[in-house]
């Protein structure tokens, strides 16, 4: 039966040993892919890329072990042939472009060439020393007469150099290291066309007139060099790289601060606010639940206005009404009033003084919305009967939401006779730091693994293009993950689900530990007779006898998690679909999916306790607290209801907290003003 005590240590037994052996068997799986992985892939190939000659760039294995840059020479070449001389519907992100490694990205009028091309010229250079690196490779590009090389090729327009040799017209920046043209975009001030248009003259102290400009006109100059319209990635490259470099810079100038806060601010806010909860729980529940009505209360009045149902003469009838009945309460007790009852009388009579004007307007963010009056409205009957139906149940739940308020009481002494447990939180997230780890190394090893394929440019609609290609460019190496990748990326990332969930599972399970022998305890003596803290003892007993439990409830977690994270990667390759039964059955499979995640996650939750409890395997643990909450729907409800709101209300309470302490260190510190 639920109400009996726990049952004693020495008479447990170990519980779904089968599910342990499952968890320990994947996590051997686990550690064969991560070594597969760490054996044959390069993360290089993930960050630095790689050229069209098979070379990864900034691998210190290998020969371009300095050149950590990639470049596109011929981006609209590619362009052309692949995306607007192609028959077919290609994504521009799937075109093969040439690729080129390089210590850095280029400037405007450098010249890039490949090895082969670079080795020619360095020859070339060797011989005669009249000419610059760059007037060679230009005059070789641009002159058909061209003698270069001891004669041995007259036509130059159709040897290597000319051929791989690239002259940059921009200045690039790069962009996770790779080398993207860089728009110039200034702009300037038209002086001569700039000025004052209307004067006005202003008498001051003395008699002394001042004229002053009301009317002011400026004129500025745009100037823009980009490539021709063809180039369709180069616009969504620079703007990519304009806001990448903005958002790093502000985090690198403001990390100091924000790691100060984030660890500072927020870590003392949660303190005082889980001290304020121990000692004022009753008023924190209370203030907690006025505020979830306050809120509904102030988004439906909102709906109200932007429909054009609630306009300036309902607040002006209502205010009026209230200014009568206090009137009629102020002259009813005349003069006995006391002064306390006075007081309050002036200060409810001047707040109520919300009149507005004749011909005064509403503030601009609560007027009639004309496009979305229509949504405003039935919204507003929609938040109408929620504010009702909260109201309503928070009244008929009062005496549950008392008693539920000693139930926190009786929490927040279990913790402050167990100031141990507030270690189990910081461990585990160390904990499921080091799976996150693990799981994003064994990831990126396993997605680097890759053998290298030639990749061929269609040469079809060169001709007409009149776009000249060389023969050795256009067969290109490219690095292709091998067929096992997928899979193994697939099973990573279940196991990454499953241990997150088992690390949580451990936590709750050890905490719950503690607090059961504590709550039963007949007195302190008694509770710490097992020897060695509590948190150590119930640690122990769960590690050596419900481990299993763990592993059984935690699959169920990851697997709901990992169907919904399935069924969100499907949606999102259907949204570009017009088919909108597709869209609506996805998304509707998505919510289920997430009530069902829910419903498990409180349901092993639960189960873990049972089992704290009894020692008890995971499925009969959940039968006896299904029917425990079956029982006591109502109070266990309410019990969550108030646990989520108080959550809810810390959480937000602790970010605005440390968001309005950045701000006035942002707003007033010198070192932020500019930038």
């Amino acid at each position: 039966k639920i109400h009996l005590p726990p049952r004693p240590y020495n008479e447990r037994k170990c519980t779904d040993l089968l599910f342990l052996g499952l968890f320990i068997f994947y996590w051997i799986g686990m550690a064969i892919i991560g070594a597969v992985g760490f054996n044959s892939g390069n993360p290089a190939r993930l960050i630095y890329g790689s050229d069209s000659f098979g070379n990864t760039c900034g691998d210190e294995k290998g020969i371009k072990a300095d050149q950590k840059y990639i470049i596109f020479p011929r981006l609209e070449q590619d362009l052309d042939v692949q995306i607007f001389g192609s028959t077919i519907d290609l994504n521009p992100f799937d075109v093969d472009f040439f690729r080129l490694c390089a210590a850095e990205c280029p400037k405007t009028g450098d010249m890039i060439c490949t090895d082969d091309a670079e080795a020619i010229i360095q020859e070339e250079l060797a011989n005669n020393t009249l000419v610059t690196r760059e007037e060679l490779i230009i005059n070789c590009i641009q002159s058909n007469t061209a003698k270069l090389f001891g004669g041995n090729d007259p036509n130059c327009i159709s040897t290597t150099v000319a051929k791989q040799c690239f002259e940059i017209f921009f200045d690039h920046q790069s962009f996770l290291f790779r080398c993207f043209p860089e728009f110039v975009y200034n702009v300037s001030l038209v002086a001569a066309e700039t000025g004052c248009l209307e004067f006005r003259n202003t008498t001051v102290l003395g008699g002394k007139i001042i004229q002053s400009c009301e009317k002011f006109k400026q004129v500025t100059k745009v100037t823009r060099v980009e490539p021709p319209d063809t180039s369709i990635l180069f616009g969504a490259f620079n703007k990519a790289n304009r806001v990448f470099e903005r958002l790093m810079g502000d985090m690198i100038k403001a990390s100091e601060v924000i790691l100060g806060i984030g660890l500072g601010v927020a870590g003392l806010v949660g303190l005082l606010y889980i001290g304020s909860l121990r000692c004022y729980i009753g008023c924190m529940v209370w203030s907690s639940v006025l505020s979830t009505i306050l809120l509904s209360l102030t988004i439906t009045l909102f709906c109200y206005f932007k429909a054009g149902i609630l306009t300036a003469n309902d607040v002006n009838a209502v205010s009026a009404r209230v200014d009568d009945v206090l009137s009629g309460i102020d002259s009813f007790f005349g003069t006995d009033l006391s002064s306390e009852q006075e007081a309050v009388a002036n200060l409810l009579s001047n707040g109520t003084d919300v009149l507005i004007d004749e011909g005064e307007e509403l503030p601009s963010f609560i007027d009639q919305s004309d496009k979305f009056a229509n949504g405003f409205k039935y919204t507003a009957y929609l938040f109408t009967g929620i504010t009702i139906f909260i109201a309503v149940l928070i009244f008929l739940l009062r005496t549950r939401i008392n008693r539920s308020i000693e139930f926190f009481k009786e929490a927040s002494r279990a913790v402050k006779s167990n100031p141990t447990i507030l270690l189990v939180p910081p461990v585990s997230i160390c904990v499921s730091l080091l799976v996150l780890f693990y799981w994003i190394s064994a990831t990126v090893y396993i997605s680097s693994a890759a053998e290298l394929d030639n990749s061929t440019i269609s040469g079809k609609f060169l001709g007409s293009l009149n776009i000249s290609l060389d023969g050795e460019i256009t067969t290109q190496k490219k690095f292709i993950a091998p067929d096992y990748t997928t899979i193994f990326n697939i099973y990573l990332l279940l196991g990454f689900f499953w241990t997150m969930s088992f690390v949580n599972g451990m936590s709750l399970m050890t905490i719950a530990g503690v607090v059961a022998k504590w709550y039963w305890s007949g007195s302190p003596r008694d509770y710490r007779s097992p020897g060695g803290l509590p948190i150590m003892r119930s640690f122990m007993t769960t590690a050596a006898y419900h481990l299993g439990t763990i592993a059984f409830g935690s699959i169920m977690i990851s697997l709901s998690i990992f169907i919904r994270y399935m069924a969100g990667f499907f949606q999102a390759r259907f949204n570009k679909s017009h088919n909108s039964c597709v869209r609506t059955i996805l998304m509707s499979l998505k919510c289920c999916l997430r009530c069902a995640e829910n419903c498990i996650k409180f349901i092993s939750r639960n189960s873990y306790i049972i089992t704290v409890l009894y020692g008890t395997p995971f499925c009969q643990s959940a039968r006896m607290a299904f029917s425990a909450i079956a029982t006591n729907i109502a109070q266990v409800a309410t019990i969550t209801f108030l646990g989520d709101i108080i959550v809810r209300f810390g959480q937000l309470f602790i970010t605005f907290t440390s968001a309005f302490v950045a701000l006035a260190i942002f707003d007033g510190g010198p070192a932020f003003s500019v930038g």
